[in-house]
């Protein structure tokens, strides 16, 4: 089987502060509140929030090795004025060494 890459981009850190935290929890639950934002910044009513989830790092790492991904490069950047730390991960797949 052949090698393959992946390339990930995922937040793992959440910085913003704890009120505009509890702000966009309320645009994920409720849609009036989502469409007020919306209609403030000329957005159409009906388009959803983007969900922004940090991942534990750690688990991703995990999982990419036991995927067989064992080279990885990581670049480290943040994201939305600092509120997000975001990581672009490139990773490679081992490939098996040729036989004779």
């Amino acid at each position: 089987m052949p090698g393959g890459m992946v390339v990930l981009q995922l937040i793992y850190h959440c910085n913003a502060n704890p009120i505009k935290r509890f702000l966009v929890r309320l645009r994920y639950r409720f849609a009036m509140i989502n469409a007020l934002r919306n209609l403030l910044r000329g957005v159409a009513l009906a388009e959803p929030p983007m969900h922004m989830h940090p991942y534990r790092f750690d688990q991703v790492l995990y999982r990419l090795h036991v995927a067989g991904f064992l080279e990885i490069y990581q670049e480290l950047d943040t994201w939305a004025q600092g509120d997000f730390e975001i990581t672009t991960l490139f990773a490679r797949k081992a490939t098996p060494a040729p036989s004779a």
